[in-house]
């Protein structure tokens, strides 16, 4: 769980932009999580969206840039950062 009040994930293009895509969606919260998702999440990142889960879309063959937003970090970030557990990206593939 990222340790935080309130937090996101935001899918920018290369130059720091939101991108438009037909879902009109370009973020994903803690607020989106069940309660059983809470201690382990996973979002997708591609053009179409996967059968189940979360999802940001992207823009085929674009390189793109991921935005973690954390709001009122709790003390144990705020205390020692660097030993924050935070998200890890995994290229799966790439068409």
């Amino acid at each position: 769980a990222i340790d935080a009040r309130w937090w996101s994930v935001t899918y920018y293009d290369a130059k720091g932009y939101l991108v438009a895509n037909p879902a009109n969606i370009w973020s994903f919260s803690g607020a989106s999580l069940s309660p059983e998702e809470r201690a382990s999440w996973r979002a997708t990142i591609a053009p179409a969206k996967p059968e189940t889960g979360h999802w940001l879309p992207s823009a085929k063959g674009q390189k793109f840039e991921l935005t973690l937003r954390m709001y009122n970090p709790g003390a144990t970030f705020r205390a020692a950062p660097a030993k924050a557990a935070l998200p890890v990206i995994t290229r799966e593939t790439c068409p």
